[in-house]
């Protein structure tokens, strides 16, 4: 098992939990991220132009609709963040983050909500416990990726799109209520995904007590991978054919009906299709 990989994680996660920690972008250690939503009471615009990624760090959250640009990205903030916060607009890419003005010393109590549309959206890349909700539903042509670190998390209802690549690590968190579109999903560090539904072929990886569950799959392909301890939990599979491996105490389990099943375990590693019907 990838020891460092999850003690830093969960490291970072409690660190969060502290009245001064110190986050990216910030000098000096008296930085507070405790706070509800609630306390963000001072209202502000910020002109931006079109983008179609999103990245944010330090705790921020991100409301995102899908429809026309306004222009305009609202923010809900707190007395003592505003002064520090910015929202910009770069390379297409909409940016949120706290930055420094030079003193030693920053102080920032409760939260940073921004909410922003654009037509479409390629790409989210989060960390330092940042979050991103796309509010309705988020229907792209193309392919969506997903780059979720250190405690950051993801939220959504219904996504099409192409293709679907998600790569979260270090306690991150990604819930996505159902999936038109083909997945290939890479997780460690004790970051967990889960989906109510998904229909397309699906590539799944976990390793270092990281977790995959999906409650219902129709696919063609399936293939799943665990190990250090990682997790994948598929219920209500729709035929297709499975590839299954899992090693060093990785463990996968697997129920609905399957056209066909190849499955290989070592090192204390399991997989359990035993409510799993195969075709005749």
């Amino acid at each position: 098992m990838n020891i460092t990989g999850l003690t830093t994680g969960l490291v970072f996660c409690a660190s969060l939990l502290l009245t001064g920690c110190s986050i990216s972008g910030i000098a000096g250690n008296n930085v507070s991220l405790n706070g509800n939503d609630g306390e963000a009471t001072v209202k502000k615009s910020v002109k931006i132009t079109d983008f179609n990624e999103i990245e944010a760090s330090q705790a921020i959250k991100v409301i995102y609709v899908q429809g026309k640009n306004t222009g305009i990205a609202d923010i809900s903030t707190t007395p003592s963040a505003e002064k520090y916060l910015k929202v910009e607009v770069k390379d297409k890419t909409l940016k949120a983050y706290y930055f420094n003005d030079g003193k030693k010393d920053v102080k920032i109590q409760g939260p940073s909500i921004i909410k922003v549309s654009s037509p479409t959206l390629n790409e989210v890349d989060l960390s330092s416990a940042a979050n991103v909700t796309v509010e309705g539903d988020l229907k792209l042509k193309g392919n969506f990726e997903l780059d979720l670190s250190s405690a950051s998390s993801f939220n959504a209802g219904n996504i099409t799109c192409q293709n679907f690549d998600a790569d979260l690590s270090s306690a991150a968190s990604a819930k996505i209520s159902n999936l038109i579109g083909n997945l290939d999903a890479d997780l460690s560090s004790a970051s967990s995904i889960e989906f109510k539904r998904v229909k397309g072929n699906v590539d799944l990886e976990t390793s270092s007590s990281a977790s995959i569950n999906i409650d219902s799959l129709v696919a063609s392909s399936i293939s799943a991978e665990a190990s250090s301890a990682g997790s994948v939990n598929i219920s209500g599979i729709s035929g297709g054919n499975i590839d299954a491996s899992a090693s060093s105490g990785g463990k996968i389990n697997l129920s609905g009906k399957a056209n066909s099943i190849k499955q290989d375990s070592s090192s204390g590693g399991s997989v359990s299709y035993s409510d799993l019907t195969l075709a005749k």
